[in-house]
């Protein structure tokens, strides 16, 4: 006797492999993309691109999402890396101007001291000053926010990518005595004068600055 498959039998079959096969495709594929992501990432710390390395994937995966071109794709992940740099180098500018404490100028109150003005505040954070060479005094009884307004400015211009140092009278007098006793000074007012902005700081010796 010959045993043959009916029509109800065949078509339940032939679904059932193909789904298999079709989900091995999609696993296979999935895993070549894996390799290549770690392999990006991987090319991309070796050539220093510590920022891109770990975000290669999401990257990757929002390109293909977007269906971007290959250039498109590539400007997006060296955007990455520009950004975490710049990120980075703000970071480390802020760090480098020793401030006491962080303070920004959009922080500022106004109602506290209502001549310090919107507009003097935007003159601050553009920093403007700074590349006019122009001096800032910031005179003022105790407690009108000298010193806010003196650390929220160095933030803005460190973040503009200006070189920043905050440092009060006492302990510039005491640095410069210091150098001129161990007959080094011109070197320390050498890397004073490659300072884009130098903010000094009068506090009374309790510890925090609160005069200017």
């Amino acid at each position: 006797m010959t045993t043959t498959a009916t029509p109800s039998t065949m078509p339940a079959a032939m679904p059932a492999a193909a789904s298999a096969a079709a989900g091995r495709g999609r696993k296979a594929a999935g895993g070549a993309a894996d390799a290549d992501t770690i392999r990006a990432a991987a090319l991309a710390r070796g050539l220093s691109l510590t920022g891109l390395a770990p975000a290669i994937g999401k990257v990757s995966a929002d390109a293909s999402t977007a269906r971007a071109t290959y250039p498109g794709f590539l400007a997006d992940a060296l955007q990455v890396e520009v950004d975490i740099r710049d990120e980075r180098r703000r970071a480390r500018r802020i760090t480098e101007a020793k401030l006491p404490r962080t303070k920004t100028l959009a922080e500022f109150d106004t109602t506290a001291n209502p001549l310090i003005t919107p507009q003097i505040l935007a003159l601050l954070q553009s920093g403007t000053f700074i590349t006019a060479s122009e001096p800032v005094v910031l005179l003022g009884d105790s407690g009108t926010g000298k010193s806010h307004l003196l650390i929220g400015t160095c933030v803005a211009a460190a973040e503009n990518g200006h070189r920043v140092r905050y440092v009060t009278c006492a302990q510039l007098a005491n640095e410069l005595a210091e150098a001129a006793d161990e007959l080094h000074l011109a070197k320390t007012v050498a890397r004073y004068g490659r300072l884009d902005l130098l903010a000094i700081d009068l506090c009374r010796s309790r510890g925090y600055a609160d005069a200017a």
